[in-house]
């Protein structure tokens, strides 16, 4: 199952999703790539997409995952050789959005991605904490 966070910001619309798995399929018999492009393309207009629980691993291509018009940014899961987690963001490319991977920690499933909007600088950040993540990871993402 997954839930939608919709924002509303000034002309800038955004929305998190816990998709557990984006190539998984849904009741619908659609994809949840194809339902999640629907929802950026045509159902709101999305300008950030925020996805955790991607399930995907290096060995699947961007172009699997694409949605017209939108650069992908992903943190898939590379701790203990877990199955699952990971992070994406979708950012429209007229936003001319860029990594700010400083702010990222290898222990922590976490992406940031900086844009300008109206002459400010904005940061689009998503974060997924499993459920059983040790103290170490929790303090390093708190520290960020």
């Amino acid at each position: 199952m997954y839930y939608f966070i919709i924002w509303f910001l000034r002309n800038l619309q955004s929305c998190h999703a816990n998709v557990r798995g984006v190539l998984a399929g849904g009741s619908d018999g659609l994809l949840r790539i194809e339902m999640l492009s629907n929802l950026c393309l045509t159902d709101y207009n999305l300008d950030v997409l925020a996805l955790s629980e991607t399930h995907l691993s290096s060995d699947i291509d961007d172009r699997v995952v694409k949605i017209s018009g939108f650069e992908i940014f992903r943190n898939d899961r590379k701790v203990n050789g877990r199955q699952g987690g990971g992070v994406m963001l979708y950012v429209r490319r007229e936003l001319n959005p860029i990594r700010i991977t400083n702010l990222e920690k290898p222990e922590v499933e976490s992406l940031y991605v900086q844009t300008k909007l109206h002459g400010k600088t904005l940061i689009f950040f998503v974060v997924y904490r499993p459920p059983n993540q040790n103290c170490r990871a929790r303090d390093l993402f708190l520290e960020t």
